[in-house]
């Protein structure tokens, strides 16, 4: 992934780093992904309902099996194909992701607003059939 840059943002829910992604995309055209996207296309093709319980078993599990960095492993498959020059990991939560992602050059975006306005785009998200 030479001559790409990387791009890590972290943050509250709400924090603006999906606002922050798709300026990203439209000035840039960046490719922006979460492991949620990840996690949520497969329960999709596999015709389970994308509730958040259904999300965190299916992430644990992959996880367990297949080593804490899996989602990010993925999505690196993702970036490494893509003619993007910027390539962002929107959301990066896990401890082993950050450290791996330090030593591939990645740089730390956090993305934070104030709480009125996390709690707005959090009601308002309806990301997974049970976010009411």
């Amino acid at each position: 992934m030479n001559n790409k840059i990387l791009i890590a943002t972290i943050g509250e829910k709400g924090g603006g780093k999906d606002v922050v992604g798709k300026y990203l995309t439209s000035k840039y055209g960046a490719l922006v992904m979460a492991s949620g996207d990840l996690f949520r296309e497969i329960l999709d093709l596999l015709g389970i309902d994308k509730e958040r319980a259904n999300l965190t078993r299916l992430a644990n599990t992959l996880r367990k099996e297949y080593g804490e960095n899996v989602a990010l492993d993925a999505m690196l498959k993702h970036f490494e194909i893509s003619s993007a020059a910027i390539c962002v990991d929107n959301g990066m939560r896990k401890p082993d992701e950050v450290e791996k992602a330090k030593q591939l050059g990645f740089h730390f975006w956090y993305i934070t607003a104030p709480i009125e306005t996390r709690f707005e785009r959090i009601k308002n998200r309806n990301q997974n059939i049970d976010d009411q």
